[in-house]
């Protein structure tokens, strides 16, 4: 019997230790070499009104829309203030979760486009920001991580419209 706890406890362990993540920071997770951005929204908007919001927003493309979930493409989020980052468009694919007063965004798939440079090729946030650790690096960690943050904060930030026309 021993032996049975010991042999699990030893693979719990295993496992715990082969998901490798960084504590989140402005929001920015990274696990397993991946970096994701999340922010839970409180609202008063039904799921219907908050599919309207994104579609109207014009901030995703090929929206799907399944179970309480809305997911595409983002079209581009421009970046203009922070030297680290430089000037960029950031592109993404969104997952907005919603349950009864609130909804989740999780971004993945970050890339960013400068367009300080004529025709600059995306390149992934992990190829910006990471370490050889895979660890953000300490100089994203200050004002470049929450000039990202607010700068996502603020286009998943839908509020209902009354009264369209």
């Amino acid at each position: 019997m021993k032996t049975s706890y010991a042999t699990l406890l030893i693979f719990l362990l295993l496992i715990a230790s082969s998901v490798k993540a960084q504590e989140p920071v402005n929001n920015f997770q990274v696990t397993n070499g991946e970096i994701t951005w999340q922010w839970y929204y409180p609202t008063t908007m039904t799921f219907e009104q908050l599919q309207e919001e994104v579609k109207d927003s014009g901030l995703l493309k090929n929206i799907e829309i399944a179970n309480n979930k809305i997911r595409g493409d983002v079209k581009s989020i421009e970046v203009s203030n922070t030297d680290y980052l430089g000037m960029s468009n950031y592109y993404g694919f969104a997952i907005i979760d919603f349950k009864d007063g609130k909804y989740r965004v999780t971004l993945k798939n970050i890339t960013k486009r400068s367009f300080e440079i004529n025709n600059s090729e995306k390149i992934s946030l992990e190829f910006s920001v990471l370490n050889k650790k895979n660890e953000l690096r300490d100089i994203f960690l200050g004002s470049p991580a929450l000039m990202l943050h607010k700068a996502f904060f603020k286009k998943f930030d839908f509020k209902a419209t009354a009264g369209k026309w």
